[in-house]
């Protein structure tokens, strides 16, 4: 008869070896996910991307000259605000292990009031900002497109959890929503605008429009 070793014992660890325990799988599943959530966010970008240049073209045949110069001052001022917007409140939700609904609802209101504040900044120094450019009809765009800075602000948390549970999927299909939205609701308003040939640029129309 002959004397053969002891055969170890199988154990988790040995199965993960092999490439066939829990930890094994997990990590699959993860990859599995990462990858299928980058081709959804590449795509989803493809999208948007597509969509915002075309409605951006239409825009752009529709306003005056003037008025998209508008709409650029704006879109600067709300770049400047976004650099303090959040101040790492999405990174934290993503970042950190332990939340529960306490520390989501803190970060939620947390962020709204941080937009409120920033918007009613915004709001006050409206006037400042178009003398500076001298624009007066600047006063009114910006109070009115900040608007979307406050809606923003609700979202933090819903996308860093999307982000932390790596579901690019969801997330990527909420962003080609929201950007066709904004794109159709944009290009709706001008629209009009452009029908009846009015321009906020001039200066007769600096307060009303």
């Amino acid at each position: 008869m002959r004397w053969s070793p002891a055969r170890p014992p199988v154990t988790s660890s040995t199965h993960d070896e092999r490439g066939r325990g829990p930890g094994s799988r997990a990590v699959h599943r993860l990859r599995r996910r990462a990858v299928h959530g980058t081709l959804w966010f590449g795509g989803s970008r493809i999208v948007t991307q597509a969509v915002t240049w075309l409605i951006t073209i239409v825009v752009v045949r529709l306003l005056t000259p003037g008025d998209y110069g508008l709409f650029g001052y704006a879109t600067l001022v709300a770049g400047f605000t976004d650099l303090i917007a959040e101040l790492g409140l999405g990174a934290a939700i993503v970042q950190r292990r332990d939340l529960d609904e306490a520390d989501l609802e803190t970060v939620f209101w947390l962020s709204l009031a941080m937009a409120a504040g920033i918007y009613g900044v915004t709001w006050a120094a409206a006037p400042m900002v178009a003398a500076f450019f001298a624009q007066p009809a600047l006063i009114v765009v910006l109070r009115v497109s900040m608007l979307t800075f406050l809606i923003s602000s609700v979202r933090v948390v819903s996308w860093s959890l999307l982000t932390k549970q790596v579901a690019f999927k969801r997330r990527s299909i909420a962003e080609m929503i929201g950007t066709l939205s904004g794109s159709v609701t944009t290009l709706a308003l001008a629209w009009p605008a452009a029908a009846s040939g009015r321009s906020c640029s001039d200066k007769s129309c600096a307060s009303p429009c």
